[in-house]
């Protein structure tokens, strides 16, 4: 999931500076590699770290705070770009995006 985490934020990171189409593309290419890696393993993550009575709870709980993060993210980018400006948004997902990778690698070493 790190990993997956770190190709979102290379994805994200292509915004830092002004990209041609085919850095757009290519950040697509990336994202997508990131979000196929990250969704492989959350089931995986949430089964093997959850009691087997609550493991459907735990999914449904992803599942509601992935969803509340579509509702939460524009308003929050809105807020960002009056403060920061357009530019600001992509620098605050790279961060948002880099802190999280770091989180799942640091959750990935004390769980092996």
């Amino acid at each position: 999931m790190a990993c997956g985490m770190g190709f979102f934020t290379a994805g994200t990171a292509v915004f830092l500076v002004r990209p041609s189409l085919a850095l757009v593309v290519v950040s697509t290419v990336i994202w997508t590699t990131g979000e196929v890696l990250f969704s492989i393993h959350m089931g995986d993550l949430i089964s093997s770290q959850s009691p087997p009575d609550r493991r459907g709870r735990f999914q449904a709980y992803v599942a509601f705070l992935g969803s509340f993060g579509f509702v939460v993210a524009p308003m929050v980018s809105g807020l960002v770009a009056q403060v920061l400006g357009l530019a600001g948004i992509w620098w605050f997902s790279t961060v948002l995006v880099a802190l999280a990778g770091v989180g799942f690698a640091l959750l990935n070493r004390k769980l092996t």
